[in-house]
């Protein structure tokens, strides 16, 4: 059942003035949290493209399928680098032993290789030469 379905069937049980206050109170309900992140799918209705919302706390935005589809990616890749990270600062520090900011400058150079690899695996932009 839809929400506009379920207002329809309940809108004359309800006593007279609380249907606004119950509307409120429902749509407040159905807020997303301050710290989620909702996504779904959705449909323009102006030219009936295709679109992904996104909504975290405030904050609301629309994107292509396309661009979904890149920011998951970067989501993943971040997750994996993350884990990668943690794993070279917990072994490196806490197993063998090394010094923790000793560690910190081999993850940053870790990373700043990652970056370059990155770049190195994108596709060439411009006329060819």
């Amino acid at each position: 059942m839809t929400l506009s379905k379920f207002f329809q069937k309940h809108k004359e049980s309800i006593k007279p003035g609380a249907f606004d206050e119950m509307l409120a109170d429902l749509t407040e309900m159905m807020k997303p949290p301050d710290d989620m992140v909702w996504v779904e799918s959705t449909v323009s209705h102006r030219d009936m493209r295709p679109l992904v919302s996104v909504k975290f706390g405030k904050y609301q935005f629309q994107v292509a399928p396309a661009a979904a589809r890149e920011i998951g990616q970067h989501f993943l890749e971040a997750a994996q680098a993350a884990e990668m990270d943690a794993y070279l600062f917990q072994f490196f520090s806490g197993e063998q032993g090394i010094d923790f900011n000793q560690v910190g400058m081999m993850v940053a150079h870790f990373r700043h290789w990652r970056e370059e690899k990155e770049k190195l695996n994108q596709a060439p932009t411009g006329p060819k030469q």
